[in-house]
């Protein structure tokens, strides 16, 4: 059973809004690798588009069901607009000539720390000698880790955000900066199998 950990809603909302992303051929019918989606990365993102993923775990009670519901449709919308304009990250090359807004990627990620002042984890992968860093909005994540403006970290992700519990993602990321090895980004959502006891 797979879920959305975290959904950006800020990103969702301001790339539905620009005026870069194409108009939307019929968000509501059923999307094919035959048809309006082509190439891997494509295929890739075709169980979100005509899936039922959740934002948070299905088998829980999920705080605010109701944005959260709204949220997967909005990023469903979005990423059937953006789809040809979706890449591979690929650790051989530098992406900056490249034409792709956001980049696919599956790893497995770490925490590197929480901002506890900005309110912002950053997580990373690793490979032979280069590293991705993701920085993630805690209020974003499916069990809203915050409280009154503070981190409010509990026993069920404890070992992910404090104990660096490496998890596997899949992401969809905006890439935000390269410095040599060092690439930076912000993903528009981390989807997680579910693991038992483990609520992010």
């Amino acid at each position: 059973m797979d879920y959305f950990c975290y959904l950006s809603q800020a990103k969702i909302d301001h790339l539905l809004e620009s005026n870069d992303i194409p108009d939307p051929k019929g968000t509501s019918e059923k999307h094919t690798a035959s048809t309006t989606l082509t190439g891997t990365v494509q295929a890739r993102i075709l169980p979100i588009l005509n899936g039922q993923i959740t934002y948070g775990r299905s088998d829980m009670l999920v705080k605010n069901e109701a944005l959260k519901r709204r949220y997967v449709e909005r990023l469903k919308t979005l990423l059937g607009r953006m789809a040809p304009s979706i890449g591979f990250f690929d650790w051989t090359r530098s992406p900056t000539s490249r034409k792709e807004l956001l980049f696919f990627h599956e790893d497995s990620f770490v925490v590197q720390n929480v901002d506890e002042v900005h309110l912002v984890a950053t997580i990373k992968a690793e490979h032979e000698g280069r590293v991705l860093f993701l920085d993630c909005s805690m209020r974003y994540f499916s069990d809203e880790p915050v409280r009154n403006g503070r981190v409010s970290i509990t026993s069920t992700n404890y070992s992910f955000f404090q104990r660096k519990l490496p998890l596997r993602f899949e992401t969809i990321f905006l890439l935000t900066g390269i410095d040599g090895p060092r690439y930076f980004g912000s993903p528009l959502y981390l989807k997680l199998g579910s693991i038992v006891d483990l609520v992010l």
